[in-house]
């Protein structure tokens, strides 16, 4: 062929194809070598970044924790969460926050024993968004109940979240209405409605049933029958939903007034008092301390662990305030309401302060014909969850046990009619705060209280504003807690926790609003707000568990006497410590606990003075001049302000070991007392530079002086004076 001859077309047919074909080749080798080298990067990259922070080696290739029970790689990518002091850094190259690793040691623990599965979203403070991937922070909390069963899980360290759900799941009374093995059981959080006629006017209680919220705000009493149901219904079945909502308010009224559970009301004869000198009383002995009223002056802390008793003269009968003041117990056993020991003289005044502006028509009376249909309708509703009813004692919960719920898969979830809440978070979310929208599906006319029993309350408006919840809000706490519920506890006993009495007492502590009146590990003492002045108010406990003797203490809790007989306020007698079996108890360990003392048994041999040595020991007593200001049998007449406590009771009372250290350094263990120096310092320096005030008793020996002293202190009882 010719030169200058054009090639055949065939020839240039496969030039073109082998060019195409170079192109695809080359094409796939730079998608290969970039595809391998993106799939490799997230770690990669993260290890190469925390090494350049850091400016420490890098370190490359996945790293894995093993444990007995599996293995993780997460700190194949959170670089850094193994190591010390990376707190500053940003994730994933920061260092675990909080002292967790020291009780969940990565030697023992996965990552995902508390932060389940795995994925990218470890620093967020709710779950992805499907419901996948692992739990963040504060929802990682939800896996402590899976070692921890919620009657240990309370004041876990690191478990805030978790232990404030717990006390929202109690204090709301869930547990009135479903069962959640893992939390263990919960007590009736209302009042027993067997004397309740003796109690209420049939007004309050028509009033109370139809909207609990108006007339109480923040109850934990659900609304049934709120007109906020009735008028989100149709408006053509309204009417009817009215009709229907007043006769169930009037059945239940006609049962609980009228039927099996009424009794004759209380009989007691009271000499007319004076509101005036109640409100004073009410100041005086205390009361201001958990409960609130319009006439008298309080702070933000004062109140708040009883009822507001404000408008307290609109609902309660003069008979049964006086019965209920005299003793609590006797119409509710477990009442956190503690008998106020009052004197017979302050009675009448405080019931006419409590009941003064009583209306004059208490209400129209109730059927009594309606009872049985008001019975069907109480167990129907569940009431027996949250009230003793001696009728209804035997009525199961009306919903569904709790174990399992946070793993249940969203698919077994009914949504009703919703549309765009299609996750367990959102689920469970609307399910606290507006039950009854599950409901409303198209074609389903029937009222409320025939479809679900789930009720609105105080926190179910949560949501109606329309904001979103926050992380730090009750409602997280209480997802948190469903989320935590993941499966049933195993058969067998429960395990005992070494912390339990003193987990379990630091809740009670709460719930009797201790703090309301004392200081207690540097929190509390509301009181103070009325009683400034601390000779006049109830004594600071910090300190008080290598103070006094454990036995004095669980005693003094059961049946309290009179320590400080200056005191206008009185320690008040809850009974609900000896109805609950081992309340004493728990709170003494737990009082223990705060200061290291030793609990339960205090080992002292009981000091025995004679001679010549019991004579110097009175001797220093008394030119110490210790009773100018401390109580024994043949005390003078002193001012209330200038009394001290009764060294009678130091021997069954006071710790051996804390009487020394107190006649020694009494500013050091009490700041503020009123107790002198009785052995100054020389040199604040040395803390062995004391000298003593009578050089010529006990050989001048201070060390001696102290011991005869604290030893005349413990045997005051048995010593002749």
């Amino acid at each position: 062929m010719r030169r200058d001859q054009p090639p055949p077309l065939h020839e240039k047919g496969q030039r073109t194809a082998l060019l195409v074909l170079s192109l695809l080749g080359l094409l796939t080798v730079v998608y290969l070598v970039r595809h391998e080298s993106r799939a490799a990067a997230p770690y990669q990259r993260h290890q190469q970044r925390y090494a350049e922070l850091t400016r420490t080696p890098l370190q490359s290739g996945v790293r894995e924790l093993v444990t007995a029970d599996g293995a993780d790689r997460c700190p194949t990518c959170h670089v850094g969460i193994l190591e010390p002091g990376r707190a500053t850094l940003n994730n994933p190259y920061r260092s675990h926050p909080g002292a967790l690793l020291k009780q969940h040691p990565p030697s023992r623990f996965l990552c995902t024993a508390c932060h389940a599965a795995g994925g990218e979203h470890v620093d967020r403070c709710l779950p992805a968004e499907g419901d996948e991937g692992a739990l963040g922070r504060r929802q990682a909390q939800a896996s402590c109940l899976g070692c921890h069963p919620g009657w240990q899980a309370v004041e876990l360290a690191g478990g805030a979240r978790l232990t404030q759900g717990v006390r929202a799941y109690r204090r709301l009374g869930c547990g009135g209405c479903h069962r959640a093995a893992w939390i263990g059981s919960v007590e009736p959080i209302g009042p027993p409605l067997d004397r309740v006629r003796d109690k209420l006017t049939p007004g309050f209680v028509r009033a109370f049933l139809a909207d609990p919220q108006r007339q109480r705000s923040g109850t934990a009493m659900p609304s049934f029958f709120s007109e906020r149901v009735v008028q989100g219904a149709p408006l053509f079945t309204r009417r009817k939903l009215q009709r229907e909502r007043s006769a169930q308010v009037e059945a239940l009224v006609g049962f609980l007034l009228a039927g099996a559970l009424a009794r004759d009301p209380s009989r007691i004869e009271l000499p007319p008092g004076d509101a005036d000198t109640g409100r004073r009383l009410f100041v005086a002995r205390g009361c201001v301390a958990c409960h609130r009223h319009d006439t008298v002056p309080h702070g933000d802390t004062l109140g708040g662990v009883g009822p507001d008793l404000s408008a307290a003269a609109a609902r309660l009968r003069p008979p049964w305030v006086a019965a209920w003041l005299r003793s609590p117990s006797t119409y509710n056993r477990s009442t956190r309401m503690p008998n106020p020991r009052l004197q017979a003289e302050d009675l009448p005044h405080l019931v006419a302060f409590l009941t003064a502006g009583a209306p004059p028509h208490p209400g129209k009376p109730p059927d009594g014909g309606l009872a049985s249909r008001g019975r069907s309708l109480a167990r129907q509703l569940g009431c027996p969850g949250c009230h003793a009813m001696e009728p209804l004692r035997d009525t199961p919960p009306v919903g569904p046990d709790l174990d399992g719920f946070g793993s249940k898969r969203v698919e077994l979830l009914d949504f009703g009619g919703q549309r765009g809440c299609r996750t367990w978070r959102c689920w469970t979310e609307l399910k606290l705060t507006r039950p009854l929208a599950f409901d409303r599906r198209p074609g389903l006319l029937q009222m409320p209280w025939q479809r679900l029993r789930a009720p609105t309350g105080a926190l179910h408006s949560a949501l109606q504003s329309g904001s979103p919840i926050p992380c730090d809000g009750e409602l997280e706490d209480l997802v948190l807690v469903m989320r935590a519920l993941t499966s049933r506890p195993p058969d067998g006993p429960r395990p005992v926790a070494t912390r339990t009495d003193v987990q379990h007492g630091g809740m009670l502590v709460q719930e009797l609003g201790c703090r309301q009146c004392h200081s207690i590990a540097g929190a509390g003492a509301a009181i103070r707000e009325v009683w400034p002045r601390p000779p006049d108010r109830a004594p600071a406990l910090e300190g008080e568990g290598a103070k006094v003797r454990p036995d004095w203490l669980h005693g003094f809790l059961r049946r309290p006497t009179a320590l400080r007989p200056w005191l206008q306020m009185r320690m008040p007698r809850f009974e609900v410590l000896t109805a609950r079996g081992d309340g004493a108890r728990i709170l003494t360990a737990y009082v223990a606990s705060l200061d290291r003392a030793s609990y339960p048994f205090v080992d002292e041999v009981r000091p025995v003075l004679e001679g010549r040595r019991r004579q110097e020991a009175m001797t220093l007593f008394t030119r110490m001049q210790c009773v100018r200001c401390h109580l024994l049998s043949n005390a003078p007449k002193l001012k209330p302000g200038e009394l001290a406590p009764d060294l009678v009771l130091s021997g069954t009372r006071l710790r051996r070991a804390w009487i020394q250290r107190f006649i020694l350094e009494p500013q050091k263990l009490m700041p503020g007392t009123r107790m002198p120096e009785l052995f100054p310092l020389l040199d604040e320096d040395d803390p062995g530079s004391r000298s003593t005030p009578e050089p010529g008793l006990l050989g001048g020996d201070i060390r001696r002086q102290v011991e005869a002293l604290t030893d005349l202190n413990l045997a005051w009882g048995a010593q002749p004076r």
